[in-house]
């Protein structure tokens, strides 16, 4: 009769543990920055050794929730999409969430990035590739919040997260085989001011999604030339997010000046920081800063 007892007791909880559980993904699925707040962390390096140490609950800043929402917006109406930034803003990681957010509630979605290089893509162990980035979110994701049926082994591949329970599925290619991987729902290229034939991946993305997100900070050495810039200026106001170091509340005048003392070359901080595309262009006797404030 006690064990009886117990087994009545243990199933009741189970049981409304899982109308818990139900109920919660019902809200993540519902509100993406309900699942950001309550369950995304994020992985930073430079704090191991400070309290709570490298990983780090992923707070949205107010212009990185106004980033999801842009990327959110494009994806519903498929339309393309450009983002200039900052050095260290976390789109990258920004783009990682959204991914596997689509990936874990959108059924039969495919979102595929495309990077210079495959190991940007995909290194294992590497915090620095794409997919390496989405695994440090997935790894911290309660056990209930996976896919029914998941497993690491058979669905966490080389450049390719699957979702047994809705068909839904993330990809990578990197270098001139972006674009080769088929049709997607929406794709990223990131850095994408850095790739070496862009002309070529272009031709390629455009035909394989519909929403092609251009993600990229400043190529200093090109400039104007290159090919992201040329996009970027191109580009209607409404289909271009910028995110500026300005925008994140960690930093200040003060990180500022601190930041330009470190760094041998002026045109450093304006390219990388300050999202000049004019920082090393030679042959200017008006800084390109007074020219656009006249």
């Amino acid at each position: 009769e006690e064990q009886t007892q117990q087994a009545e007791q243990r199933f009741i909880a189970e049981q409304g543990a899982a109308v818990s559980y139900a109920i919660e993904l019902a809200k993540c699925e519902k509100d993406i920055f309900h699942w950001f707040d309550q369950w995304v962390w994020t992985y930073d390096p430079r704090l191991v050794g400070h309290p709570g140490g490298p990983y780090i609950p992923f707070k949205l800043w107010p212009k990185q929730k106004q980033f999801v929402r842009f990327v959110l917006a494009h994806i519903t109406a498929q339309q393309p999409w450009i983002c200039e930034k900052s050095r260290d803003q976390g789109v990258t990681y920004l783009c990682a969430a959204i991914a596997l957010w689509c990936w874990r509630f959108k059924p039969g979605f495919k979102w595929t990035f495309g990077s210079r290089e495959e190991d940007l893509v995909d290194l294992r162990d590497n915090p620095d590739s794409i997919f390496e980035k989405i695994r440090i979110i997935l790894r911290r994701l309660p056990v209930w919040m996976l896919p029914k049926g998941f497993s690491w082994h058979h669905h966490d591949l080389d450049s390719r997260l699957i979702n047994p329970e809705n068909g839904s599925i993330i990809t990578g290619e990197g270098g001139d085989n972006m674009g080769r991987g088929g049709r997607s729902s929406t794709y990223v290229v990131d850095e994408a001011a850095f790739i070496a034939r862009p002309r070529k991946v272009e031709a390629a993305v455009v035909g394989s999604a519909e929403c092609v997100g251009w993600v990229s900070s400043v190529n200093a050495e090109t400039g104007m030339g290159n090919f992201f810039a040329i996009k970027r200026h191109a580009a209607a106001p409404e289909h271009v997010f910028r995110l500026h170091w300005r925008d994140d509340p960690r930093k200040d005048a003060k990180w500022a000046e601190q930041k330009k003392a470190t760094l041998s070359d002026p045109s450093t901080w304006e390219a990388e920081y300050e999202i000049n595309y004019h920082a090393m262009a030679e042959g200017i006797c008006i800084p390109a800063a007074w020219v656009r404030s006249a």
